[in-house]
């Protein structure tokens, strides 16, 4: 059984029919199974909405292997003594927190910018007034890098 994966664009109105049709097409094979692994709504321009559309193709009439799997990321505990640091809540900063706790250390994370409603606060105003304000801005938390 062969296996591969294709990209078609497709009108927003397709049926199923149509879309297994033009699988055949495209590969010239007549006796396949598919199944959409990513389908996105492409509306950039008003004049040509349409569908961009990830297939996977399994058929006896093609070759190739299918990808590898998704191996999932595995961290062992291990109970350690030391303490970690880390600096900044924002995505990397909590997923390198989560990481390390999940190893064993324990974990302080700390944030220099003020509480979410602050920040938002201060941001609102810059943006109006043009009055910076060191400790609520872009730079921290949910602003980020």
């Amino acid at each position: 059984m062969g296996y591969c994966e294709l990209s078609l664009r497709m009108p927003t109105d397709y049926t199923d029919d149509q879309l297994s049709e033009r699988i055949g097409n495209e590969l010239g094979i007549r006796a396949f199974s598919f199944q959409i692994d990513h389908k996105s709504l492409d509306a950039r321009k008003k004049r040509d909405i349409h569908w961009l559309i990830r297939i996977c193709v399994s058929s006896p009439e093609i070759s190739g292997t299918p990808p590898d799997t998704f191996v999932p990321l595995t961290i062992d505990y291990h109970k350690r003594k030391k303490k970690v640091l880390v600096v900044g809540s924002g995505p990397a900063g909590f997923f390198s927190a989560f990481v390390l706790q999940k190893a064993g250390f324990d974990t302080t994370l700390i944030e220099r910018g003020s509480d979410v409603d602050k920040r938002h606060d201060g941001i609102q105003t810059f943006e109006k007034t043009g009055i910076f304000d060191p400790q609520s801005n872009y730079a921290f938390g949910e602003g980020g890098a």
